[in-house]
């Protein structure tokens, strides 16, 4: 099995024993090279992810972002952002296209391609092939619209996936997805940076962010983590230049969720 490390400019997670089967205590080490292939390191470095600054002991991990994994030139786009956020209400991607509520890939060529690319009609229908209860979404704007896709993601191990994500169209809204993952079975360290940190939700700390897309695209999101789950709510609003309002409903949208 690879190593799976998740980078975004908020977070990185990294399974606490991944590609060497290394014991359990070992992850209390600050030592990513025990569980990390030479390859995915080098590889890591030269996007501006410095691995030897990743604690891998399970659970959730705060840190600046001086002292994060992010480095060079990576941390300081990170840093720009931020500002940008907290001075402007958003910020600009330097990608040249979003790639954030966009559906799974259709029309694969194999049979193990097929397999990995599930879609399920219900939570109902996708509920035994996950490892965990997903997010209720009753008694908010979502459980009153039509899902409009379901797809397992994360991690899959014995038949099962750690992850689900789920799209709607909600009327006066826009698209919105919902992607979560849990992460406590699988031993993941998740390490969030401070300076992003700039909401709640449900009394987790969360990042709450707009960004626009050199393409035209704007995407509002709010990532938080619990102590077994992460949880991200994207929208792609109908009106982009309500940056306030649209944070607002999917802040509030965000805390109303499995009450």
């Amino acid at each position: 099995m690879t190593s799976r490390i998740i980078a975004m400019a908020f977070m990185l997670s990294i399974p606490a024993a991944a590609a060497t089967d290394v014991p359990p205590q070992a992850a209390n080490e600050r030592n990513p090279s025990a569980i990390v292939p030479e390859a995915s390191r080098l590889d890591a470095m030269r996007s501006g992810v410095d691995l030897s600054r990743l604690s891998t002991k399970p659970g959730v991990h705060i840190v600046a972002l001086a002292d994060s994994p992010f480095t060079g030139a990576l941390a300081d786009q990170i840093r720009s952002d931020i500002q940008a956020q907290a001075e402007q209400g958003s910020f600009l991607s330097t990608q040249d296209n979003d790639a954030a509520l966009r559906p799974a890939a259709r029309g694969p060529k194999n049979r193990l391609e097929r397999w990995l690319d599930t879609s399920y009609p219900s939570l109902d229908a996708a509920r035994p092939h996950l490892r965990y209860d997903a997010m209720s979404v009753a008694g908010t704007a979502l459980a009153h619209t039509p899902v409009q896709d379901i797809y397992p993601s994360g991690k899959l191990d014995k038949g099962k996936w750690s992850g689900v994500t789920r799209t709607w169209l909600v009327s006066g809204l826009g698209n919105i997805q919902l992607s979560e993952a849990e992460y406590r079975e699988s031993g993941t360290s998740i390490t969030l940076i401070r300076e992003w940190l700039n909401t709640q939700v449900s009394g987790f700390p969360a990042t709450l962010k707009t960004v626009r897309y050199a393409s035209g695209t704007t995407v509002v999101s709010v990532a938080w983590v619990t102590d077994s789950t992460s949880y991200e709510l994207a929208l792609r609003p109908l009106d982009p230049k309500a940056v306030k309002a649209n944070e607002q409903a999917l802040l509030a949208l965000a805390n109303d969720l499995g009450r």
